[in-house]
């Protein structure tokens, strides 16, 4: 029984703990790290267990990295369940990665939590919401400008084109960030919005964003960033001309190694295995770099799906039971 190992341990040894599959892991186990290890407990991974059982960790609030994966079963979760969870994680004063994926509700978990003046993130994840009526969760980004990396996934569908420009107005004025990825929320995106949205970003190293007929009028853009990992999940219309434009601009050491990934380019704009083979030699002379070019073969336009490692430069990116079995 897990609850057992855990109060068997020495009290407040732990400092880490994490669930990597489907186990029976609830209420019981939750509490014995809530009653036992409250105090050193600084990491915590949890995946596959019911979510009403989390406000047994109210006393666990040493936690500095958090991750939950509510394996999309989170729609019917109720308001006072979520109201605990809020409060547990408002007390964790020295929070700074926080990772919420396959969570339908982690705006409305998240969001009190940002506007903690007293909790500084450094690292912050979220997938799985919709990004309509969810403009005070992108104002309460705002919140946290020490934020290196971000990573967000979600549901564009009813999101307005005013939508669009307030998010990337919040996104901006995260001026720290390092690390951004925007999967799926970005579809919107035109080449005003990035062009926009990098203006102040000038730490920016590792950059993925979708989007629409993003042309090369977006590249000038990024040539003053210190990037190292660049990739276009959007629907794209570069040329050669402008892209080999773009990597002469690069500096030799601030984009050392930069990785640059086209993935979903208009097939009006496709490039020959001549034209990829120059751009390659061109970014591996210039900053020792690789690029990677793949065409949209979706049904229609935006119909795309493309998963790709994406290093985090000099830094990390960093179903269950209520009742337990023996």
């Amino acid at each position: 029984m897990v609850s057992t190992f855990l109060v068997g341990l020495r009290p407040q040894t732990l400092e880490s703990f994490e669930v990597i599959s489907h186990a029976d892991i609830g209420h019981e186990s939750l509490q014995a790290l809530s009653t036992h290890h409250q105090e050193s407990l600084k990491e915590l991974k949890l995946s596959g267990l019911h979510l009403t059982a989390l406000p047994s960790l109210k006393n666990c609030v040493a936690l500095e990295s958090f991750h939950l994966d509510g394996g999309s079963a989170d729609y019917s979760l109720g308001g006072a369940v979520i109201l605990d969870i809020v409060d547990w994680l408002r007390n964790c004063k020295k929070l700074q990665n926080i990772s919420l994926v396959r969570m339908f509700h982690s705006p409305e978990i998240i969001k009190p939590v940002l506007l903690e003046n007293d909790i500084r993130l450094l690292k912050l994840e979220v997938e799985g919401y919709m990004t309509v009526n969810n403009r005070e969760f992108h104002q309460a980004l705002t919140n946290q400008t020490s934020l290196q990396s971000l990573k967000l996934k979600g549901d564009i569908d009813g999101t307005s084109v005013t939508d669009t420009e307030f998010f990337v107005d919040c996104l901006a004025k995260l001026t720290n960030l390092r690390d951004l990825q925007l999967r799926d929320v970005s579809d919107f995106f035109d080449d005003a919005n990035i062009c926009d949205l990098v203006r102040d970003l000038s730490e920016l190293q590792v950059f993925w964003t979708s989007g629409f007929n993003i042309s090369d009028a977006v590249l000038p853009a990024l040539t003053r960033l210190k990037l190292r990992s660049l990739s276009f999940g959007a629907l794209t219309v570069f040329t050669k001309d402008s892209i080999l434009r773009y990597i002469s601009s690069l500096d030799p050491e601030q984009n050392k190694g930069l990785s640059f990934a086209v993935l979903n380019a208009d097939p009006g704009y496709n490039l020959t295995e001549a034209d990829q083979a120059q751009i390659r030699l061109s970014i591996s002379q210039k900053v020792g770099g690789g690029f990677e070019f793949f065409l949209n073969r979706g049904p229609c336009p935006g119909v795309f799906s493309y998963s790709v490692l994406i290093p985090s430069a000099d830094y990390d990116s960093s179903d269950g039971s209520d009742s337990e079995s023996g």
